[in-house]
């Protein structure tokens, strides 16, 4: 049985960083982190490893567009195939905007609508990653790359997400295994952590009872 690495894919105005409070509690797994390249001069354009993804937000759909042929497995966190459905695009074209015009109060908004108070320091943003990644949420549909995985996926939700509601997230993953959780906003695994690690080794655990079942028919 393949003993595939996790690979972490954070969302929109994040890095990968995001996951500290996540991965060590897998001291025992290979681990892969993707950074999007919101922060610094970091590069989006890494190579994707063949690996079981957890995502969140943003990189649910970032994965689904780099590399679906290299996912054996997929928790999405908040996550989405396509950002159509819950904000226009005249909603991000201001949001650009207000990215050059004043950074730190569209920063700041922007954390408090996922649930954080924590501020980031404003001069480590990379305003044109930022402004890019935009432009993936107006543009990308990655749904028939959901529909088209043959594999386990399993989609944490949050019942009080302010930027993806509990409706149309039901909708859209509808086909896929579902939890939701009361509370804990837009960021479930720093706000939920335990409950986030819980649901990913029971995950893990039924995809290797999955993956031998397949070997031994």
């Amino acid at each position: 049985m393949p003993d595939y690495p996790l690979v972490f894919v954070h969302g929109w105005g994040f890095d990968s960083s995001f996951w500290d409070d996540l991965v060590q509690h897998f001291p025992e797994k290979a681990l892969h982190r993707i950074d999007l390249g919101f922060f610094g001069d970091a590069d989006a354009g890494q190579d994707c490893p063949e690996g079981i993804y957890i995502t969140h937000s943003l990189g649910t759909m970032w994965a689904l567009h780099h590399a679906q042929d290299k996912i054996r497995g997929l928790v999405a966190i908040n996550g989405f195939c396509t950002f159509r459905p819950f904000a226009s695009k005249r909603v991000l074209e201001a949001m650009k905007t207000r990215l050059r015009q004043d950074l730190e109060v569209q920063m700041t908004e922007f954390m408090a609508t996922c649930g954080l108070r924590k501020k980031h320091d404003i001069a480590l943003f990379n305003v044109d990653r930022l402004e890019e990644g935009l432009d993936w949420l107006g543009t990308w549909d990655e749904s028939k790359t959901l529909q088209g995985l043959d594999m386990p996926v399993l989609s944490l939700i949050s019942a009080d997400d302010r930027i993806l509601p509990l409706e149309g997230m039901r909708k859209m993953w509808q086909n896929s295994s579902v939890c939701v959780k009361g509370d804990g906003g837009h960021v479930l695994p720093q706000s939920e952590t335990a409950w986030c690690l819980s649901a990913i080794k029971d995950f893990l655990d039924d995809w290797k009872l999955e993956i031998k079942r397949s070997a031994e028919l």
